[in-house]
């Protein structure tokens, strides 16, 4: 937001969410927050940026940011794509209680995944969603790869009692492996 919008724009949204004075816990990373505020802070940056696709933006900025500067040195260190998406359920739950990511599949350049509320209560917001889609299709360009293409199988929005991603990548090939025919 701040890249974007500047301190105006941080200070509208946290007046929007009735959070003006929680701004160094949002910042703070090692503060964590309840699923409604997630929703409540992306709604505001949405209208306060005017611009409904600001995840995506957020997420290629992720990269770049100092925050979650050591998670993002373990993911590389795990070696590829595949790895990472292999390790995602464990991590997840260490940065989100309110919903659950599960690998349902996984081969060389391919993997399904299947995202779903811990409450039971289906609990669902299309930001939130989308969120959750374009953190997923970032993980190859931790290698230098171009981001994974994603089809969104089913949704909670859509009736299902969960959502189910699949994703698909182009092979990363470590330093001093060949690449497979």
């Amino acid at each position: 937001i701040d890249r974007v919008g500047g301190p105006d724009a941080i200070a509208d949204v946290l007046r929007r969410c009735g959070l003006s004075d929680h701004e160094r816990e949002l910042r703070d990373e090692n503060c964590w927050f309840s699923w409604q505020t997630k929703i409540a802070l992306f709604e505001a940056t949405a209208q306060v940026l005017s611009n409904p696709d600001f995840l995506v933006g957020m997420a290629t900025m992720a990269l770049d940011l100092k925050v979650a500067g050591g998670l993002k040195v373990a993911l590389r260190t795990l070696g590829s794509p595949q790895v990472v998406y292999r390790s995602i359920v464990r991590a997840n739950t260490r940065f989100n209680g309110s919903h659950a990511m599960e690998l349902v599949d996984i081969s060389r350049c391919q993997a399904r995944i299947r995202f779903v509320d811990l409450s039971g209560e289906r609990r669902f917001h299309h930001l939130d969603c989308e969120y959750s889609a374009v953190m997923l299709r970032i993980v190859p360009e931790l290698f230098g790869l171009p981001r994974a293409q994603l089809t969104h199988l089913q949704c909670v929005g859509d009736g299902a009692d969960s959502c189910v991603y699949e994703l698909r990548w182009r092979e990363h090939v470590s330093a001093g492996r060949p690449a497979l025919a």
